[in-house]
């Protein structure tokens, strides 16, 4: 027998005979995948409701799936390592907690039996699980799972998938934070990963649910075409939840493979808007000041400049090679966060790391000047009344490059 079935309790057979019948209804109840004359829905739509209706054992042990239906997401199948841990969860008898993704409100949610018919081993029963599976992307992906408000609240949708107390929390989503008080728009993806845990632990937005859970990540990163994110961004978004669900108490494992989407975003959902900054250029006497946010070169609490990096920079190389005669002092910030000598140590490594890009692309080092400041020439302060400020932290990250040309003595 499977998942519930004989194990600590005798079924009579009738309760069997009532299961079969359970997975007959579901599967003869509609033969076709032709459009039904009563309510123009597809055949295999019935029978996805139908096997909706059943409903979960109230013994049986729970698998939580939070997916992301916001508007800067990729649509389409589920991943197949999603795929294969919602098939071991069948197997366990498991029920599944569908949670979706909301800007706005509670998280919806749904609670759906992964097996119908626990404790037979019938061809009608084993068909209707093969139904059941191929049937959870049409529930992830329904009207029920879709935000109703502007922006992604993705931690609390987490936090309402623990409440249920599963075994595994799997989660399909890009990871991208952009409502209450997990605000990427605001705090930027360089984000020094501890300080935002806990600056989310200090304001009461980790559900203490999460406590001991484990979480499975895929997606995370996938965003649309439209919203595509710099690889700095989606290295750091990695180190940003695997920092805050430790802080949570949770564990998580990332998976990299995902199946490619096909599926366009359905008309109408609200703004899921993803900002990513962009760099400054000002006049400072003779002189040019280049501020570009350190998330558009490096990942958070790295050093290392990121692939698009090159096209960042590509300004300021044109303007060190139309004058020959010009410098560059490029000096690296950091945030008032953590240990001073390590803020200046970052520092400084970023602003080598900028130097030696520009000495690739042919400009000469003895025209060039590296410094790292570490916090201390704020842009704007980042604590206000005693309270840390990720927002202003964001805008303090940066890497400044003045170009001084010919003949500038300032």
């Amino acid at each position: 027998m499977r998942g519930n079935g004989l194990s600590g309790q005798s079924r009579t057979r009738l309760s069997l005979l009532i299961v079969a019948t359970t997975a007959l209804t579901i599967l003869t109840g509609c033969q076709s995948d032709e459009p039904s004359e009563e309510n123009g829905t597809t055949r295999s739509e019935s029978q996805c409701a139908r096997v909706a209706d059943v409903a979960p054992e109230a013994s049986a042990r729970k698998t939580a799936l939070v997916v992301d239906n916001t508007a800067s997401g990729l649509f389409g199948s589920l991943p197949p390592g999603v795929t294969s841990a919602l098939r071991a969860a069948q197997e366990r008898g498991d029920s599944l907690v569908l949670v979706g993704v909301d800007g706005a409100g509670a998280p919806p949610s749904r609670t759906i039996a992964l097996d119908p018919a626990p404790g037979s081993d019938s061809q009608a029963s084993q068909r209707a699980r093969a139904l059941t599976l191929e049937c959870v992307p049409t529930w992830a992906r329904g009207d029920d799972l879709r935000p109703t408000g502007p922006g992604s609240r993705i931690l609390s949708a987490l936090g309402r998938a623990a409440e249920d107390q599963p075994e595994t929390i799997l989660v399909v989503s890009d990871g991208v934070s952009n409502s209450g008080e997990f605000d990427l728009n605001k705090q930027q993806f360089d984000v020094e990963p501890k300080g935002l845990a806990d600056a989310l632990r200090d304001a009461n937005a980790l559900s203490p649910a999460l406590r001991g859970k484990k979480v499975v990540w895929a997606g995370l990163g996938d965003t649309s075409d439209e919203q595509r994110l710099p690889q700095s961004a989606r290295t750091s978004l990695e180190k940003l939840w695997g920092a805050v669900l430790k802080a949570a108490g949770a564990t998580v494992t990332f998976e990299s493979e995902h199946a490619p989407s096909t599926t366009p975003a359905p008309p109408g959902l609200p703004s899921d808007p993803i900002t990513v900054p962009a760099a400054t250029e000002v006049r400072d006497g003779c002189a040019t000041r280049v501020s570009i946010p350190s998330s558009l070169l490096f990942a958070a609490d790295s050093a290392d400049l990121q692939p698009e990096a090159d096209g960042v920079l590509d300004p300021v190389v044109d303007q060190l090679q139309k004058d020959a005669e010009a410098t560059a002092i490029v000096a690296g910030h950091t945030a008032n966060y953590g240990d001073a000598g390590y803020r200046k140590d970052l520092s400084t490594r970023r602003a080598q790391a900028v130097v030696t890009a520009l000495s690739a692309r042919g400009v000469n080092t003895a025209r060039l000047e590296s410094v790292g400041y570490g916090a201390e020439r704020p842009a704007v302060e980042e604590f206000v009344n005693g309270r840390h400020d990720t927002a202003a932290a964001a805008r303090n990250r940066r890497v400044e490059i003045e170009i001084r040309p010919g003949g500038c003595t300032r």
